[in-house]
């Protein structure tokens, strides 16, 4: 028999106390890694142990689309402005160390990384939570916080304005291109909030036995969701208990794992307010299992025991023999006002009135359900309300100490460059934080290697053709958009005919060249 959990009366305020009362779980060994796809590399869980990276920014240039720089000088903040339209700053290392601790209350837009290595804490309103490396922080303009940095080097951005022509994305927007994109990544992520995945992404004979054993329930044909989703190692030996062979658990445990987090993690967006509904009503929602169930009288919080894909499959699953047409419309009139199912909510771990918390290593892309490696990005939810930030930033880390090509560590990386209209345009910053990396870029029309080293700021103008070759070293990139624009789709990137680019020639330099300045960074100091 199914059974309503009970939501106890309690605060909601930050996503580690915003649970469901779940079945206690026996520990068992925890699974290796399943991401390392490369000896070495780690990529969406980070497991290496790094000796250190670069304390400050060394040189901060400006790259124009005719392959030439400009050296930026240095703020007041010991920082750089990276964007002018926007007054964005990037600060990094000790003088982002010494912003954030004498920073108590915002004064713009910022954006806070910290990368490998780099740990701290943060305290708002009384309340202070470890910050673990890998973490991204999104804080509003006015927020307060305080931060301290307990070991590492972290970067931050702020920005002084947004772009004339760029609509934040919003659950509450007015622009209707962003209500279509709102609309069609609730469909995408109702499934990955509510636990489905679809049948490809398992091996057909894995899936098969999953519903053979019915460990899986079928949705819709061509989903399935686990009926318990327990912690991975319990559910690891369940599976095993069912006639799973340790390598059929261990090729279904890390879809499993991502999407039990995504699913976790995206709590917040069940959440909502009783608006118009009346105490009959929410008992109404209750009984038929719409709402669970609460010891909270008169609530004025309400939470919805599934994320729904559109308002058109909340009609359908209320029962209209119990509820009026005058009652479904209040209940959906309710849900649209709260409802956050078209954010990307994936590695969410704290939010506040004006601060959100971002862990790296549980991000996921929506879509292919495969580890992301944008930390945060425009679509991401950044306070309670339903605001999201123009700044996002991706992050790549492998400690292969020879030249690896970056194809093999972030595969949709190619020769591309980003718009450089009056009504649309985009800057890329990348900040290389440990070893080295080897840019294709065209200068005075001719391709070319660029070498950006660790301490070395590179801001990529609108309209540059670009890409990263290939790495070395103890390597970590911090890549930023600005603005961040995956409400727009793929309008933001225009990949560039590689024919007549002599890309062989180009690798076996960009190798030679690492290979050479690998053997200088190997001289400088670590950090433990």
């Amino acid at each position: 028999m199914n059974v309503t959990p009970i939501i106890k009366n309690t605060k909601l305020e930050t996503i580690s106390n915003i649970h469901l009362p779940q079945r206690k779980q026996a520990e068992t060994p925890k699974f290796a890694s399943h991401f390392a796809t490369l000896p070495n590399l780690a990529y969406g869980k980070h497991l290496i142990n790094f000796t250190g990276n670069a304390p400050m920014i060394t040189k901060a240039t400006v790259l124009s689309p005719d392959g030439h720089e400009t050296e930026l000088k240095p703020t007041k903040n010991g920082g750089f402005i990276i964007e002018e339209r926007t007054g964005t700053e990037l600060i990094y290392g000790n003088n982002a160390k010494k912003y954030l601790e004498n920073t108590a209350t915002f004064d713009r837009d910022t954006h806070v990384v910290f990368p490998k290595k780099a740990t701290g804490k943060i305290t708002i309103d009384g309340k202070t939570t470890e910050i673990k490396e890998n973490t991204a922080f999104v804080i509003s303009k006015g927020s307060n916080a305080k931060f301290e940095v307990t070991k590492g080097y972290p970067m931050l951005m702020a920005s002084d304005k947004n772009f004339d022509w760029y609509s934040d994305y919003s659950n509450k927007s007015d622009d209707q291109m962003i209500k279509n994109k709102y609309a069609e990544l609730m469909w995408v992520n109702a499934r990955l909030y509510n636990g489905e995945i679809n049948k490809n992404k398992f091996d057909e004979k894995v899936v098969n036995k999953l519903i053979e054993k019915e460990i899986v329930d079928v949705k819709d044909n061509d989903y399935v969701k686990f009926k318990h989703y327990y912690v991975p190692e319990y559910q690891a030996k369940e599976l095993e208990k069912n006639g799973f062979s340790k390598e059929e658990v261990d090729s279904l445990m890390p879809l499993y794992t991502s999407v039990r987090n995504a699913r976790m993690e995206s709590k917040i967006s069940k959440k909502g307010t009783r608006h118009e509904m009346s105490d009959e009503v929410i008992q109404k929602l209750k009984d038929e299992k719409v709402l669970h169930k609460s010891n909270i009288p008169h609530d004025e919080k309400v939470f919805w025991t599934r994320d729904f894909k559109n308002e058109d499959e909340l009609r359908g699953r209320l029962d209209r023999n119990k509820f009026s047409d005058d009652e479904v419309n209040t209940v959906v009139s309710a849900w649209k006002q709260d409802n956050k199912t078209g954010y990307d909510l994936t590695g969410l771990k704290l939010l506040s009135d004006g601060v959100a918390m971002y862990s790296f290593d549980k991000k996921l892309n929506n879509w292919s359900l495969e580890p992301s490696c944008w930390v945060t990005n425009s679509t991401a939810m950044s306070t309670k309300d339903g605001k999201a930030m123009n700044l996002g930033t991706s992050m790549v880390q492998s400690d292969i100490e020879t030249p690896v090509d970056m194809r093999k560590l972030h595969s949709s990386e190619k020769l591309h460059k980003h718009p450089a209209r009056e009504d649309k345009a985009q800057s890329e910053v990348y900040l290389v934080t440990s070893g080295c990396a080897a840019l294709n870029i065209l200068k005075d029309g001719k391709p070319t290697v660029k070498l950006v080293k660790q301490g070395e700021v590179v801001v990529i103008n609108p309209g540059v053709v670009h890409c990263v070759n290939s790495v070395i070293g103890e390597y970590e990139q911090l890549v930023s958009q600005i603005p961040s624009a995956f409400q727009y789709g793929f309008g933001f990137k225009e990949e560039v005919d590689e024919n007549g680019y002599d890309m062989d020639a180009l690798t076996r330099e960009a190798t030679a060249e690492l290979t050479e300045v690998k053997k200088e960074i190997d001289k400088e100091p670590k950090v433990a």
